[in-house]
């Protein structure tokens, strides 16, 4: 992918693996440590500038990835309705006869669904699935703001880089 802004390659070079938490050299495949990216000679200023302009990079690249992801899931949704509707027809065609060509075969498999009409409270739970409760974040923090005591939470204060 091409890049907004030109970045040295002595800083692109630094590259941290994810999964192992080493930073790499990616020229030479050799392993950094981030006392390496801290050695690098350079000038405080044009290193904070070319680790901000790789960071602007990193995230218009993220961003252009996920708006593809979106659009391949908003195809694969499309092509599996068109898939389903097909399917559908054909099985309504073939009203439960068998057809074979020389490419593919069309046939029927028995299998067995539950279907439910009643009220799900008169279930007993031993059939029921019962998901992990979760925090609602935005509630308890608008709670503990208004002096709200709530067992286990309470409100931290953090600073987040902000690159504009």
């Amino acid at each position: 992918m091409s890049s907004l802004f030109e970045v040295e390659q002595a800083i692109l070079a630094c590259v941290k693996r994810e999964e192992t938490g080493d930073w790499v050299n990616t020229d030479t495949g050799e392993l950094l440590d981030e006392a390496a990216l801290n050695a690098l000679k350079m000038e405080i200023p044009r290193k904070l500038e070319n680790l901000g302009r790789w960071m602007l990079n990193l995230e218009a690249e993220e961003k252009a990835y996920k708006e593809q992801k979106e659009r391949f899931k908003a195809k694969e949704e499309a092509t599996h309705k068109t898939r389903e509707r097909i399917k559908s027809y054909v099985a309504r065609f073939l009203n439960g006869e068998k057809y074979k060509c020389t490419d593919f075969e069309f046939s029927w498999k028995k299998s067995e669904s539950v279907a439910f009409h009643g009220d799900i409270r008169k279930v007993p739970n031993e059939y029921l699935r019962f998901k992990e409760p979760e925090l609602d974040e935005g509630k308890i923090k608008k709670a503990l703001k208004a002096g709200v005591a709530i067992a286990g939470c309470s409100l931290e204060s953090k600073n987040n880089l902000q690159i504009k």
